[in-house]
């Protein structure tokens, strides 16, 4: 999901026409933005994980 997301944003900021290499680079930027933000509400220790099937 956050791959996606990443790409969206890399799209709208460069455009459709922006070559391959450009929106790689701007989704790889974003997707490190998104890991950070979500290292930042990430609780220690949690006593109860988050426990995820996604059947794919």
């Amino acid at each position: 999901m956050a791959f996606y997301g990443a790409l969206a944003v890399a799209y709208d900021q460069l455009g459709t026409a922006a070559n391959w290499e450009e929106i790689e680079q701007c989704a790889a930027e974003e997707c490190g933005r998104i890991e950070a933000a979500l290292r930042m509400m990430a609780v220690e220790n949690e006593p109860n994980p988050a426990k995820i099937n996604w059947n794919c």
